[in-house]
């Protein structure tokens, strides 16, 4: 089964650059098969979350919600089981700084032989990646009649344009589903359930490459979940281009 770890880190936390390369967790996982894919994210002020209401696109700066761990990454593991993979993540050299949420992925709604993104912290000149978080909120308004469009629509829509990178979707957090790993005193802390007992939830993820931020946001607006909830935009972090000579 495939899981998706966001990596959760403390703001007050201040891991030397040692303490915190994922290198040898990288490596442990790609040893044993464990570790698929992942990338690093800029900061929750870089974050734009967008909402559409009463056919009116609605942009906010920032995350879609405010925790004081906030997501600094993400991967995606293969484990036997939610167990297996949150001691995976209990490994995870930010565990000691945070939290890794562990969640698992609705396998039922992977596309066949869909690719993982495997490069995409290299600057390019067709755009710039973006992780789309779909968030969903159990109470969000009705969705008007003949407005909703299918997640199918907008994947082949997105498919079309050609900026889709790879996408899962989460089942929804439970005991059965989810699990946070912390590590604390150097013992790990193995929590079931949803990471925050809030009615926001991740439910599932979209790399895309886009223009810019506005053609992220156009992209994000058109998805369902926007009208169902809300879709948090994060750059990919990107190192600096090298200078040219």
């Amino acid at each position: 089964m495939k899981y998706m770890l966001l990596v959760r880190v403390d703001p007050e936390a201040r891991p030397t650059p040692e303490e915190a390369d994922p290198a040898a967790w990288h490596a442990e996982g790609a040893r044993t098969g464990a570790w698929l894919e992942g990338h690093r994210l800029r900061e929750p002020a870089d974050a734009t979350t967008v909402r559409l209401r009463d056919g009116k696109v609605l942009i906010a700066d920032g995350p879609f919600a405010e925790f004081k761990e906030h997501i600094a990454g993400f991967d995606i593991v293969e484990a036997a089981s939610l167990d297996a993979a949150a001691d995976y993540a209990s490994r995870h050299p930010m565990a000691r700084f945070g939290a890794i949420e562990v969640r698992e992925v609705w396998e039922d709604f992977d596309e066949p032989g869909e690719a993982p993104a495997t490069d995409l912290t290299s600057h390019t000149p067709t755009g710039r990646p973006y992780l789309m978080m779909m968030v969903s909120v159990p109470d969000a308004p009705a969705v008007p009649p003949g407005s909703d469009v299918p997640p199918t629509a907008w994947n082949e829509e997105m498919e079309r344009r050609g900026v889709t990178r790879g996408a899962h979707r989460l089942r929804p957090a439970d005991e059965a589903t989810a699990a946070s790993a912390r590590v604390r005193g150097g013992r790990p802390l193995l929590t079931h359930g949803p990471y925050a007992e809030i009615t926001e939830q991740v439910g599932g993820y979209d790399l895309i490459v886009a223009a810019d931020l506005d053609e992220a946001i156009e992209i994000a607006a058109k998805h369902p979940s926007a009208w169902r909830g809300a879709v948090e935009i994060r750059p990919l972090w990107q190192p600096e281009p090298e200078p040219r000579p």
